[in-house]
């Protein structure tokens, strides 16, 4: 396997309901990519700050008639929610909308990770997009690691 992209860097709740693009390169004959992506941390420790966040959605959702609404603790731990979608150069290939905040996804004509299309890899420009639809950490390490191989 050859690492074709690899970056590391940070998301803050600035990032939150945005979907961030990262275009990579694939330049030689690959049967298949590999995708590694991680995040950290996954959920919010502070209780006390959730209750607040948890407080402000209610009212939010609800209005100021939301009632005594006494369980919020089932929304806890709250967490960070974090995925993926790819395109080639020339098709959206899928997304893994999943919760996990450590995933390895595997894409080729001959078999694709569930949520992404079976193709052959192009040569050009790919695109595998941050879809963050949760950020309520201060901030989240991110890191994400693609590798082309032959089978």
């Amino acid at each position: 396997m050859k690492v074709i992209f690899e970056k590391n860097f940070i998301l803050t709740p600035e990032n939150e309901k945005t979907n961030v693009p990262l275009d990579f390169y694939v330049e030689d004959d690959f049967s298949k990519l590999e995708i590694h992506y991680a995040y950290s941390p996954k959920n919010m420790d502070d209780i006390e700050r959730s209750m607040v966040l948890i407080d402000e959605n209610i009212r939010r959702d609800a209005g100021e008639n939301h009632g005594d609404y006494t369980s919020r603790e089932e929304y806890l731990p709250l967490k960070n929610h974090i995925t993926i979608s790819l395109d080639s150069p020339s098709a959206y290939i899928g997304a893994a909308h999943r919760h996990s905040n450590n995933q390895h996804h595997i894409i080729s004509e001959e078999f694709s990770s569930v949520g992404f299309e079976k193709t052959k890899i192009e040569k050009g420009k790919w695109t595998l997009t941050l879809n963050v639809h949760a950020l309520i950490t201060e901030k989240a390490d991110f890191s994400v690691k693609i590798e082309g191989g032959r089978e």
